[in-house]
């Protein structure tokens, strides 16, 4: 169990103390899913409740459509800007070039 919090930990560090790259953003909210995911492993097995090990599947489920969507948000982001840096890029700014995107 210790291992769960630690990914948690982890996780949380590098969303709260890196703010320069939307990608290692993305990374550390998938190492707090997993943290989560094995500590409610953990719970389930010791309990023998099958509902926990279903709620997983869905946390993964949830946390696969999250970096599909948020990795193609970041390749046309890196297209128009060429920079994903956070500090460089302004939503509010993108504009739309056909020339770039295929």
């Amino acid at each position: 169990m210790l291992i769960g919090f630690f990914l948690i930990f982890i996780g949380l560090y590098g969303f709260i103390f890196n703010r320069n790259n939307y990608l290692l953003i993305v990374i550390s909210i998938e190492i707090i899913l997993l943290g989560t995911a094995y500590i409610l492993s953990i719970f389930s097995i010791n309990n023998d409740d099958i509902i926990g090990l279903l709620f997983i599947l869905y946390i993964i489920a949830i946390a696969a459509a999250e970096v599909a969507l948020a990795l193609s948000i970041l390749v046309t982001m890196s297209r128009l800007r060429g920079s994903i840096h956070i500090k460089t890029s302004n939503i509010n700014t993108l504009k739309y070039n056909p020339k770039i995107i295929v």
